[in-house]
């Protein structure tokens, strides 16, 4: 009898035990979750704005009319290529930079006034443009180096559990 007794308490020390692990750890995967998100927003706020400027356009050359972009690092100016222009994040109708950091603005973009551009290893960021854009526009646009710390860096680190 006692032995049955010792069991009982047994089994009931582990599933309390157990329920108690189950219970802090979802509330930590929870807490860091909410933290995680609450922490990120969508977009930064750069630290050099976006320069236009406009150039005299050659009628001879229709593809020189259509307004351009350069995308290079706010930390030194170097160009950023396979950088992707789009107006809005989920767009369809996105171009990319060449090796120069250069491409031409899509058509969503010259008709909303909206540029958002990402990178990978760079923070993406978000530009009203004045409307209408003239035919021969030229932006400079800066992007911020990514961090590879934080909730917001957007790199993930892989935990591998311990063998017992």
């Amino acid at each position: 009898m006692a032995r049955s007794a010792r069991f009982r308490i047994d089994a009931l020390s582990s599933v309390i035990a157990t329920a108690t692990i189950a219970i802090a750890c979802a509330s930590a995967r929870s807490a860091a979750t909410t933290s995680s998100i609450e922490q990120c927003p969508e977009f930064r706020a750069p630290s050099k704005s976006l320069q236009i400027s406009v150039q005299q356009t050659d009628s001879s050359r229709p593809n020189r009319a259509r307004p351009q972009a350069q995308v290079i690092t706010a930390f030194d100016g170097r160009p950023i290529g396979r950088a992707v222009l789009s107006a809005s994040r989920s767009s369809l109708d996105t171009t990319h930079t060449d090796s120069s950091g250069r491409a031409f603005l899509s058509a969503s973009v010259i008709r909303t006034g909206v540029l958002v551009t990402q990178a990978v290893g760079y923070i993406r960021r978000r530009d009203s443009l004045p409307l209408p854009l003239s035919p021969g526009a030229r932006l400079t646009v800066p992007l911020d180096a990514q961090g590879l710390d934080g909730p917001c860096s957007g790199f993930a680190v892989p935990v591998t559990p311990r063998p017992p």
